[in-house]
């Protein structure tokens, strides 16, 4: 239900269910879509997500860099993690409050959600 709820604002298909997401579910993993989701998850799942991302594709490069000095290492992943989280959990409450979509709680069942 949730999805159908999507389906009739007009927000891009990615926005509605990103790739992640779409990810996670299709691993039986049960996670609001981000609209639903509070600000807070939204920062703190995006954040985690890019951030490791970032260490993911940087560390190659940057690992005789950041041996000696471990402050240098963690602020840049930090910073990835803090900015890109306040920009996607901003951008999905915005876009959920711009098409006025009901909260999380007002949806029935579980089963009616995720359909």
């Amino acid at each position: 239900m949730a999805l159908r709820l999507l389906a009739g604002t007009g927000i891009p298909q990615w926005q509605k269910a990103p790739p992640l997401f779409r990810f996670l579910w299709f691993c039986g993993i049960r996670v609001r879509p981000p609209h639903f989701s509070s600000f807070l998850f939204n920062f703190a799942f995006f954040g985690v997500f890019f951030g490791a991302l970032w260490v993911l594709l940087t560390l190659p490069f940057q690992w005789s860099r950041y041996t000696s000095d471990i402050v240098s290492a963690v602020w840049p992943v930090a910073a990835i993690f803090g900015f890109s989280g306040l920009v996607m959990a901003f951008d999905f409450w915005r876009t959920a409050r711009k098409h006025r979509l009901r909260k999380w709680s007002e949806l029935r069942t579980e089963t009616e959600i995720f359909d």
